[in-house]
């Protein structure tokens, strides 16, 4: 088990630290030390009370109603009293609106007034990263080392996007859980996930043995898989549409997208091959991406009439076809017209990709010069390009509405650019080092920060806090630190530093 974080001296009071450590780090060391001290208090003990009301039914008629209340009271608050977790909310004389009134069994009641209050279904709120890590507690699936990963996975991979605190499936979360549930249904069932965390700990007590428990699973994730790719195409249909393709004398040039090239003519090649040797089957996928081939050339597939674009299914890929023929729209236009003169930064690394603006924002351009209409996903891609850049672009705020862009929402940032000016007296940077597989380098991080900064005016609280860790830890190289420390809320200079500045004055 994973040792818990709790204080290193429990006399350490969060009081006693305030303008020690910075407000976030304070609430988050009270949230530490309150936890740890509730779970050393005694329970809490809570005496819950039922009333049942019932109400003798009208002159004629013999339906008699229930009605059921029900509220707690703290008898003794134990632990709660010091989790914060007791209080309840008072009413307008100060008395608490969960508490139920005095009352005696038998005893009658009048009807003083009738209340109506019209109340419409709410859908379920949306998660939250706390509410989210709670569900997936709640049944079991992942475990705390794992939660933070889960995250960070739907975030990185656009599954989910942050509105506010909430999270918001994007469309390609959307799609990716529909295609999972509706193909995988049962190894992405919550069941199943807490069923083989279930079975990792009996592993790990030595119940059962892994190597079955491991081919048990196998054996039926195969099925899953070979489930998930569904059915194969018929190769009656498939041939019915090769043939169809040998009217085409003028084919489009191949086209390049990233390190991939695409070509009409060699994909119905490398089908009609696949088809002869027999050795694998056609997917759904190649015969969809075939009929899209057929759409494209219709003009020179005479006999390819209304009678056989529906005997054919080739109905939707028709739709497809002419959505993708329609001209670039009026405002990607403008947005690439405004960003023709924008200077952009140098390609990033992270891990083994490669992000180039440069490259990617010449490769939309290119296809809206073809007379082609940007997908909707690329359209969302260039429109964070714009917000980038925004800064190199004359004239922004007032053609955001024109772009069909929202303004930005700016924070009053005073803060994050007198730090990275000050930050421009360190000449000596510490070498950077490696933890796991990340490289942490203090100057890369710096000018990272004063990029954004430069582009956007502003920096994210958490980006903020990281520039206030930073800077405390070359203080010994900022002039006046100490004044700059009370006017921006830094930390104090650090200690070893100020004794290495010492030492070598003294050499």
């Amino acid at each position: 088990a994973h040792e818990a974080i709790r204080p290193t001296d429990v006399n350490r009071m969060p009081e006693k630290l305030t303008g020690v450590l910075e407000p976030e780090e304070l609430k988050l060391y009270r949230l530490i030390w309150q936890r740890f001290v509730a779970s050393q208090m005694t329970p809490a003990r809570i005496a819950q009370r039922t009333a049942e009301v019932t109400a003798a039914p009208p002159a004629g008629q013999t339906d008699t109603y229930l009605f059921r209340a029900s509220a707690s009271e703290v008898v003794f608050p134990g632990y709660m009293k010091v989790a914060g977790v007791e209080e309840k909310k008072k009413d307008e004389n100060g008395e608490e609106i969960d508490r139920l009134p005095p009352l005696a069994e038998g005893e009658g009641l009048d009807c003083l007034e009738w209340l109506s209050q019209q109340k419409f279904t709410q859908p379920p709120a949306r998660f939250t990263e706390a509410s989210l890590v709670k569900a997936l507690e709640e049944n079991g699936v992942g475990r705390p080392s794992t939660y933070a990963q889960i995250l960070s996975t739907l975030i990185n991979r656009q599954y989910v996007e942050k509105e506010k605190r909430a999270l918001k499936p994007t469309g390609l979360g959307m799609n990716v859980n529909e295609f999972l549930v509706s193909n995988l249904n049962e190894l992405f069932d919550v069941k199943f996930t807490a069923g083989m965390e279930e079975a990792l700990d009996e592993i790990e007590k030595g119940s059962i043995e892994w190597t079955g428990m491991l081919k048990d699973f196998y054996e039926k994730f195969l099925g899953w898989m070979a489930q998930a790719k569904g059915p194969d195409a018929n190769p009656e249909m498939v041939r019915r549409l090769l043939d169809l393709t040998g009217t085409i004398h003028e084919w489009a040039p191949e086209t390049k997208r990233g390190k991939r090239t695409y070509s009409d003519p060699t994909f119905c090649e490398s089908v009609k091959k696949q088809l002869d040797e027999a050795a694998k089957p056609i997917s759904e996928r190649q015969v969809d991406a075939l009929k899209l081939i057929l759409a494209r050339y219709k003009a020179q597939i005479p006999s390819m009439d209304d009678a056989l674009i529906e005997e054919l299914g080739l109905k939707n890929a028709m739709v497809r076809q002419a959505e993708a023929a329609e001209p670039p729209r009026p405002e990607t236009l403008r947005k690439l017209e405004v960003m023709k003169n924008v200077k952009f930064n140098e390609p990033r690394t992270v891990g083994k990709k490669v992000y180039d603006d440069a490259v990617f924002f010449a490769s939309l351009r290119d296809q809206v010069q073809g007379n082609k209409r940007l997908s909707p996903n690329q359209i969302v891609y260039l429109d964070r390009l714009v917000m980038k850049y925004s800064d190199q672009i004359p004239g922004f705020e007032s053609m955001t509405a024109e772009l069909g862009l929202a303004a930005a929402e700016q924070r009053d940032d005073q803060v994050s650019g007198p730090l990275l000016e000050l930050m421009k007296q360190i000449k000596e940077w510490k070498p950077a080092v490696m933890r796991g597989k990340r490289e942490w380098d203090d100057k890369k991080f710096y000018e990272s920060l004063a990029r954004q900064f430069a582009q956007r005016k502003q920096l994210s609280i958490k980006q903020l806090a990281s520039l206030k860790k930073l800077i405390s830890r070359y203080s010994a190289q900022i002039e006046n630190y100490e004044q700059a420390a009370e006017q921006y809320a830094l930390p104090p200079a650090k200690k070893k530093a100020a004794a290495a500045e010492k030492s070598d004055e003294t050499i």
